[in-house]
């Protein structure tokens, strides 16, 4: 999984909100890491019974897929210590206000996703598919719009760069799923005015 902002140098023609800054996206990785607790660890194992519990809850609430959700966790080490495991279990008994709230506090958060595969004959009838890549990336904005075009040029730009990389290998490459929004979440501001 790739985390991060990267800009597509060269496109003017392209008007809307600029990408998020790295500063942005690393707030909101941040919150999000807070919000499953994830123990930094170099020898992160995959993720077990509390990350699926807390990613359950974050899935039921809808405010982030549950696959990508266990990617994160796992690949954080959520599970390394008792502390970091007991963390998850609060959080998997948190309303789903409580765990938007902490997850899009000032600003809208949205959620792309997207895929692309490499092997051989990608784009033959009968392409030999010898892996593929997600891509799950975060767009904030002060708007819903401005959110979701954050995390569409976000998940573009890993896109582009994923097929590029795998197109100097031996393999072929193409787009599995094009990047689109799976979720957006609105600010903890907008939510308790709808209340």
């Amino acid at each position: 999984m790739v985390f991060g902002a990267t800009r597509v140098v060269g496109v003017s023609s392209l008007r809307g909100p600029r990408p998020p800054t790295v500063v942005q996206v690393t707030r909101i990785l941040l919150t999000i890491l807070v919000l499953t607790s994830f123990a930094t660890s170099s020898e992160a194992g995959p993720a077990g019974a509390t990350c699926a519990k807390v990613c359950k809850r974050v899935a039921s609430c809808r405010l982030l897929s549950y696959d990508p959700c266990m990617d994160m966790c796992g690949q954080q080490g959520a599970e390394d210590t008792a502390e970091s495991r007991a963390s998850n279990l609060v959080q998997a008994k948190l309303s789903c206000a409580a765990l938007a709230d902490q997850m899009a506090p000032t600003d809208w958060l949205c959620t792309a996703e997207g895929a692309s595969s490499y092997g051989y004959d990608m784009d033959g009838s009968m392409p030999d598919v010898w892996g593929t890549q997600d891509i799950y990336l975060f767009g904030t904005g002060k708007t819903r719009a401005a959110a979701v075009y954050s995390a569409i040029s976000s998940c573009n730009s890993i896109m582009t760069l994923q097929l590029a990389t795998q197109r100097t290998t031996e393999f072929d490459a193409a787009t599995t799923s094009e990047c689109h929004i799976t979720q957006c979440i609105a600010p903890a501001s907008a939510r308790k005015k709808q209340r």
